[in-house]
């Protein structure tokens, strides 16, 4: 049948109900002479069509078109790589390469091959693998060409396969691993058809098919080997691989048969025994993520009671990483496969069947004890259980390279027999010393009704109380695990009640139930609520707390409800816990009554009958509220609001509480823009919820809404211009400048500001009264003199709430400089000839400093800092000139200042009124008397200042 479409695409097909349903991966173990491997490698690098370096890397690609080959002619097995293993038998022999292919042709037979065939076995058994095959190197001196283990039914797991260097190929490979399907030469197609290769001229050719071998030629040039199986069932045309070693393309004029009834490998290997999964590897573990696994148990049979023989069972499985070495052995720190290798073996690097044996052997004699603490298992009692009859055991290591990392371990079995002494409770050992099989869980079980009571280690301990595990390998300290045992004790049941009264619950709110069953520290016991009616259960439940309201069940006031708490262990032993309460179905009654507390005014009532609670902002709201239930027990009386979410109140039966509840953060302030905060805002609410609640849980609850009041006037926020300058330290008001107020910044809480009302009163003098925000967001005040003035801002709102704003301002003196001498002084006699020391205090009432000095003549005094004039009063300085007096008559005096930041000058002459005399003997006294009395003058200013009384 032809079903090509395009003559370039390979095609072949199969009646529809002959089409192949078997499927199965056939795991594949390639190994080749460890000495061989460059040469190897090399061979597949040179043959590799995508460029593959490697052993690794030839041999999948190989594989990739055998296994095309197989689905190409509908044989629906997978041959999946699992290893490729360079082998070393040379402990068999020099000639060990030569004699490996003569062991896989025979499998069985003579003792010729048999320690050939035995490592092998144990290769293949170690991978679980399906099939090995061996690559073998050229000049090795064994059989010229490549072959299968003879195909045989009966035997189908004999599996090898050997292949010459240069037929590691998808043929060849296709062609061998089909002997041990049942492919056989004489059943494949050998044919004549008109073909093209590789795109030449179409011509007859021969043909043949994977298997087909040892038939003579057709006489139509050199056959061409398709890549397929002989099939009576299918035909192929177009194009397919076809080529005796590496591909190459055949393509077909006409549809062609590739079998007959007599030709038909596909039928004959469909039908053959299956050569997959006859080794599943659990004689070899496969490598655990942990270094060491495996686990052990300890079955203690008999009761266990007093000063008695006790009969137990010990097992234990243990596998360990290859790379973790064994104390057994010298050079522990080279891992196990190379010790064996070292020690045991020939050094190499290859783990045979008898250096397996040696090491099995050295295992089994280090682990056949009688001791059973010594052994790594128990003491009970403190006395060491006993294996009178040794211990069973069993290696498995695995044969291979040294280097391969897998897994070493061993099992073992003991029938053992301990000793108890005469207490009621018992004491189990372990031993935690550091051997290997102190790794491993160990899983105790006990007879019934013996269980776990206590251990310090509890932390590694889990399980059921008669059957738990101890993760020896989790012990934080090198020492025995002491466990204690005991006969079965029924749980502890812990209930509580979390709500409801002493000896009552309400009918409709939930009762919450808390349940608890302690044991030993690894039982859970079971928990198991049950809630009844006089006697009838109706309801159950196992969660740890339950939540039970009688209105939901039909009760009514006065009647009990039953809770029982059941508590359960692994060994059906139960305790309980229970509670019978009354149902209360009458709530508690209650008053409430709301004073508003002014911070001047008097107390005032609140009429809230209409559930609105109106307060001023700045008042108090004190909240007065009582209740009562016909119990005579006492009430809960509990107010919350979302004033915050902390507000709550508790109390019992009487309940007085106090809170200010100001306006929200929904009205006006600076956290909004200017135009947002001018605009009108509607009052505060709050909600007040009360809840009363009875001892049984009955509640009453009640909602109001307060309503805050407007209570507070506008917040005043001048700001204060001079020459277009905000007014600040370092930008003070001026005297004589005209200043500006800017009210914008103000705002109402609730108001809009259009609908508030100013006044001004500047130094005790209203500027205006009563002035809308309109005429007075922004005003002048006229000129003011330096020094300090006194203004006072008022403000009402639409509900005349007032708020004002007082503060005194300093008017710094205006800008330059103005410079006052305000007294002259002098000290000694003014008599020619005489020395006379004058004293001046200047005074500067201008806005900035200066600098000046004191002159009479061509003398001049050293050069004096002016201080500025402040708000508080001028700038004032002394300076002191030393005059000789040359001529009589009045002394000339005058002072020179200047500033160099204003870049200007002056020149004050000064009337000194001090007359110079001529030297006269009689009138030097008078003049002297005067010198010391204008000097103490002159020291009396100099320590009192120059404040002048009037």
């Amino acid at each position: 049948m032809d079903i090509a479409k395009d003559p370039e695409e390979p095609t072949w097909v199969w009646p529809d109900s002959e089409v192949p349903s078997a499927s199965s991966t056939i795991r594949v173990l390639i190994v080749f002479p460890d000495e061989g491997a460059e040469e190897l490698r090399a061979y597949g690098e040179g043959e590799s069509l995508t460029g593959q370096t490697t052993i690794d890397g030839y041999v999948s690609e190989v594989f990739n078109s055998t296994n095309l080959n197989y689905a190409r002619s509908g044989i629906d097995v997978t041959f999946d790589i699992i290893e490729t293993m360079a082998i070393n038998f040379s402990h068999l022999g020099a000639d060990w390469k030569a004699k490996i292919p003569g062991a896989m042709m025979n499998p069985g037979s003579s003792w010729w091959y048999a320690e050939y065939q035995a490592e092998l076995e144990a290769l293949r058994d170690a991978t679980a693998a399906d099939v090995v095959m061996y690559w073998r190197i050229s000049g090795d001196g064994g059989a010229s060409a490549s072959g299968a283990t003879p195909f045989d039914s009966e035997h189908a797991d004999k599996t090898f396969v050997h292949l010459i260097k240069w037929h590691m190929n998808p043929r060849v490979v296709s062609h061998e691993l089909g002997h041990l399907l049942g492919g056989a030469h004489h059943v494949g197609l050998q044919a004549v058809a008109n073909m093209s290769y590789d795109g030449g001229d179409f011509e007859l050719r021969e043909i043949r098919s994977i298997e087909t071998s040892q038939v003579s030629s057709l006489g139509y040039g050199s056959a061409l080997y398709l890549w397929l199986f002989s099939d009576a069932n299918a035909t192929v045309s177009g194009t397919i691989p076809c080529g005796y070693g590496s591909e190459h393309i055949c393509t077909f004029a006409e549809p062609t048969p590739v079998g007959d009834e007599n030709h038909s490998n596909v039928d004959q290997m469909l039908g053959g025994a299956s050569i997959s999964g006859h080794r599943d590897g659990t004689e070899y573990p496969a490598r655990a993520d942990e270094v060491i696994s495996g686990s052990s148990g300890l079955e203690i049979i008999d009761l266990i009671e007093q000063s008695s023989s006790i009969a137990a069972s010990w097992t234990a499985s243990v596998a360990v990483h290859d790379e973790y070495g064994s104390d057994l052995l010298a050079d522990q720190n080279l891992g196990v496969r190379a010790q064996i290798d070292l020690h045991l073996g020939d050094g190499n690097g290859w783990v045979s069947l008898p250096e397996v044996a040696n090491f099995s052997a050295l295992v089994a004699s280090a682990r056949n004890w009688t001791d059973a603490s010594t052994g790594g298992c128990c003491s009970l009692d403190h006395t060491a259980f006993e294996a009178a009859g040794g211990t069973t055991v069993e290696v498995f290591l695995a044969v291979g390279p040294v280097a391969r990392n897998m897994s070493w371990g061993w099992s073992e079995t003991a029938v053992l027999v301990g000793q108890t002494d005469g207490r009621s409770t018992r004491l189990l050992d372990l031993p935690r010393s550091g051997g290997l099989i102190e790794e491993v869980p160990l899983t105790i079980t006990l007879p019934t009704p013996w269980e776990y009571r206590y251990s310090a280690m509890e932390d590694i301990i889990e399980g059921m109380p008669g059957e738990f595990v101890v993760n020896r390998s989790a012990a934080p300290v090198a020492s025995n695990i002491r466990i204690s045992l005991g006969e079965n004790e029924p749980p502890g049941a812990y209930g509580n009640r979390l709500n409801g009264g002493s000896s009552s619950i309400s009918l409709d709110q939930p009762t919450t139930f808390e349940g608890q069953c302690h044991d030993s520290g690894i039982e859970t016991p079971e928990l198991k609520w049950d809630v009844s009616d006089n006697g009838t259960i109706i309801w159950t439940s196992t969660e740890p707390w339950i939540s039970v309201t009688p209105a939901d069940f039909n009760f009514s006031h006065g009647e009990v409800v039953s809770v029982k708490l059941t508590c359960r262990d692994s060994f059906s032993a139960t305790n309980i816990w229970y509670d019978n309460v009354v149902v209360d179905a009458i709530s508690p009654t209650w008053e409430a009554s709301f004073t508003g507390l002014p911070p001047t005014e008097d107390p005032f009532a609140i009429d809230a009958s209409d559930g609105i609670i109106e307060i001023g902002s700045e008042d108090i709201l004190e909240i007065n509220i009582s209740a009562l239930d016909d119990s005579g027990f006492d009430t809960t009386i509990e107010v919350t609001s979302n004033r915050t979410s902390e507000w709550r109140h508790v109390d019992w039966n009487e309940m007085l509480a106090q809170s200010r509840f100001p306006q929200g953060d929904k009205v006006n302030g600076l956290h909004l823009d200017v135009d947002s905060r001018h605009e009108a805002k509607p009052l505060t609410t709050y909600s007040l919820n009360m809840t009363v609640t009875d001892e049984s849980g009955n509640t009453v609850q009640h909602n109001w809404t307060i309503l805050v009041l407007d209570g507070a006037g506008p917040q005043i926020l001048p700001n204060i211009y001079s020459n277009g300058t905000l007014i600040a330290a370092e930008h003070p008001a001026r005297a004589g400048v005209i200043l500006t107020v800017n009210l914008t910044d103000s705002y109402d809480d609730l108001d809009s500001i259009l609908d508030t009302r100013w006044t001004f009163i500047l130094n005790q003098e209203p500027i205006f009264e009563n002035k809308s925000w309109t005429a007075i967001e922004y005003f002048d005040l006229p000129p003011l003199e330096s020094g300090s003035h006194w203004f006072i801002f008022m403000a009402w709102d639409s509900k005349d709430n007032l708020n004002l704003l007082s503060f005194s301002m300093a008017v710094q003196p205006a800008p330059g400089v103005d410079i006052r001498v305000w007294n002259v002084s002098y000290f000694g006699a003014p008599i020619v000839g005489e020395t006379l020391s004058v004293h001046a205090i200047v005074q500067n009432i201008g806005g900035d400093a200066a600098t000046g000095r004191l002159c009479s003549g061509v003398i001049c005094s050293q050069l004096v800092n002016i201080p500025w004039a402040t708000a508080t009063g001028p700038g004032v300085v002394g300076v002191d000139l030393d005059v000789p007096l040359k001529r009589a008559g009045e002394l000339q005096l005058r002072f020179e200042w200047g500033s160099s930041q204003l870049n200007v000058e002056g020149q004050i002459d000064i009337d000194s009124n001090i007359i110079v005399n001529p030297n006269s003997g009689p009138l030097n006294i008078v003049i002297l008397v005067f010198a010391v009395l204008a000097g103490l003058a002159w020291g009396a200013h100099r320590l009192w200042g120059s404040e002048r009384f009037d």
